[in-house]
């Protein structure tokens, strides 16, 4: 049946019609002025269903309509123009239905209908411009969702939506500009679901959400522009999910959420700008590596009881975070941490704010080489902090782990023997402890020596001239009986030898001599 280029003044009902025309034009409005379209009812076409450039000055409104042209197009609003479209309630196409460069002045809704063109596209909006879109309720789709180019004014909600699409893109948002992209309460999606380059006037809400695409893209937000992205409460991906360059003008809130992608990237933040948070909380899980390698976090980094996988990694190398919030609880397994260049203002409240936590979550790091620099920032927020005492602790640990990796004489030396003695020179006092000790140590021998008789004077000098025999004083008495008493002034040669010592040679002294030793060496 044809009406091309008709004038109808009022609606067309066309409900619980047949058309039947397989494989070609079953009903044809291409050019058509009209009111208000009813296909309703039972309404079936078998053939396609034709408004190319047509403008229905109401609403096209399909519940329950069943229109099929397998491998082609079942409904066709190319460049139309209509205020709205309900394709709802049961409706059905077997093939695609086409909205490309239509414009839509109010809603279209899709809520409870199916659209089946496997491994091609199923709804085609590229370049269209509409009101909201809804695709919830039971929708389902299987071939691609396109709204590349689309400018939509309002919501797309395909909250609870079907949409599959295994190896290729399933919903396919790229260049579109649009309101909050509401993918939750169930919605699952077999292919990628494509944001590159989007400008979203919202949010991306996924929660409860299943994107699966293994071993390819899942949530494609490359270069996108959004509020909040919100990935959370039983949220899972299997596949990457690629934010490379993205803008969230909003927080990342992935808590309770999981990222699978077995061998690649589970999340690929690089170089993403997020004005607010990052949230890794309440049993957030991720398989192998997640990525925000170059990103600037506007406020806090946030990592809490989180389920890592035993092989997965958390690159923070180059990033930049007001806040960081570490806990023992979120931290990565061991050799799953890169801090290179990560840099942070401060630590959350929340954050453990020991030198000891903060050594033991760098030390995450893979072991083999050295990098001083995650200790060296930790220790300068920890000092901005007022926490000194654990600043200085965090770079002992520093020069702790450089002797660990040191190379050639000098470094081993340093770092292994004389800069432990003094804290590498943050605890230059345990040198002057140490030389308490020595002295104390030598003031002890050395008086033990002098009472044992050791420490005698080695110059000749410092001994009295002894009297020679028979020059000294003296006297003879001869009695008359008995034996002569002889007595003279000089002493024996077995006296006393600190007797002997002159008057003149310095007396010695235990403590000044191992004091004078002790700085001598």
């Amino acid at each position: 049946m044809s009406l091309i280029y008709a004038r109808v003044s009022n609606v067309v009902v066309c409900d619980k019609g047949h058309f039947i025309n397989p494989r070609k034009i079953a009903l044809d409005f291409e050019g058509a002025r009209t009111g208000s379209v009813f296909m309703r009812n039972g309404f079936e076409a078998d053939g396609e269903v034709k408004f190319y450039t047509a403008v229905i000055n109401g609403t096209l409104q399909c519940d329950r309509g069943h229109f099929v042209n397998p491998g082609a197009t079942a409904l066709n609003l190319e460049a139309a123009t209509s205020g709205q479209v309900l394709l709802w309630n049961e409706f059905a196409a077997d093939g695609a239905v086409n909205l490309s460069f239509a414009v839509i002045n109010n809603a279209v809704s899709c809520g409870g209908g199916h659209f089946t063109n496997p491994s091609d596209i199923a709804l085609n909006f590229e370049s269209a411009k509409t009101g909201s879109v809804f695709m919830e309720n039971g929708f389902r789709a299987e071939g691609e969702v396109k709204l590349l180019n689309a400018v939509v004014d309002g919501w797309l909600n395909c909250d609870g939506a079907q949409l599959i699409n295994p190896g290729a893109i399933a919903l396919n948002l790229e260049h579109a500009k649009t309101g909050s992209v509401l993918l939750r309460g169930g919605f699952k999606a077999e292919g990628e679901v494509r944001l590159f380059n989007a400008v979203v006037d919202g949010n991306v809400e996924c929660d409860g959400a299943q994107l699966i695409n293994p071993g390819a893209i899942a949530l494609h937000l490359e270069h996108a522009k959004t509020g909040n992205v919100l990935l959370r409460n039983g949220f899972r991906a299997e596949g990457e999910v690629m934010m490379l360059n993205a803008v969230v003008d909003g927080s990342l809130d992935c808590s309770r959420g999981h990222f699978s992608n077995p061998d690649q990237f589970a999340i690929n933040a690089t170089a993403v700008h997020i004005q607010d948070h990052v949230i890794f909380e309440d049993g957030f899980g991720a398989e192998r590596q997640v990525i925000f390698r170059n990103a600037e976090i506007g406020q806090a980094f946030r990592l809490l009881d989180c389920a890592w996988d035993e092989n997965a990694r958390l690159d923070l190398r180059s990033a930049k975070v007001k806040t960081l919030l570490n806990d023992q609880k979120g931290w990565p397994r061991r050799d799953g941490l890169f801090l290179h260049g990560f840099t942070f203002d401060q630590l959350d409240a929340e954050a453990e704010l020991t030198a000891r936590s903060q050594i033991n979550w760098i030390r995450r790091q893979p072991r083999g080489h050295f990098i001083s620099q995650p200790y060296e920032q930790t220790a300068a927020v920890l000092r901005d902090m007022g926490l000194q005492e654990e600043a200085t602790k965090v770079m002992i640990a520093k020069n702790e782990e450089h002797g660990r990796h040191s190379h050639g004489f000098k470094e081993v030396i340093w770092y292994n023997l004389f800069g432990p003695f003094i804290g590498f020179g943050y605890h230059p006092w345990n040198a002057f402890y140490w030389s308490l000790a020595v002295i104390l140590i030598g003031y002890l021998l050395f008086s033990a020596g002098r009472e044992g008789g050791i420490m005698i004077p080695t110059k000749s000098e410092a001994y009295k001239k002894k009297t020679p025999l028979g020059t000294g004083k003296g006297h003879i008495v001869l009695p008359t009986e008995g034996p002569a008493e002889i007595s003279f002034d000089y002493r024996l040669a077995n006296a006393d030898q600190e007797d002997h010592v002159s008057e003149l040679y310095p007396k010695f002294n235990a403590f000044i001599y191992s004091l004078e030793r002790s700085c001598l060496c």
